[in-house]
């Protein structure tokens, strides 16, 4: 068996160090880890058709006689919004609210619905 040299293994130490780190690079930057582009997604405030259906869900999970007009809303994308509520008319109490239409169907989950303030 010949005898390698100490830099030979050195360099494919290192050659197989940077092969392995691309690799992982590869599979975090592939779709799996970033989602369908499609599905959108907003670090900005938005109103939208969708925004507003689930402000509307969000509304009625928070037993509002009727969605109240001062809202802010965010797509967070794979559709997931993120709805908040001010003060407004004083007749409803601000709220923070999660609301997650899976696929666009026509079900919605409120998944939590939280009141500034509040105790745990």
């Amino acid at each position: 068996m010949p005898k390698l040299s100490g830099p030979l293994i050195l360099l494919a130490a290192f050659g197989g160090f940077f092969l392995a780190l691309f690799l992982v690079f590869q599979v975090v930057d592939s779709e799996f880890f970033r989602g369908d582009p499609d599905l959108g997604g907003s670090a900005v405030a938005v109103k939208n058709a969708k925004t507003a259906e689930a402000h509307a869900q969000c509304a009625k999970a928070a037993h509002a006689a009727h969605p109240p007009a001062d809202y802010t809303a965010w797509d967070l994308g794979f559709d997931r919004y993120l709805v908040k509520v001010g003060a407004g008319d004083g007749a409803v109490r601000p709220y923070l609210c999660r609301a997650l239409n899976p696929g666009g169907a026509a079900a919605w989950t409120v998944q939590s619905l939280e009141y500034p303030g509040d105790p745990d």
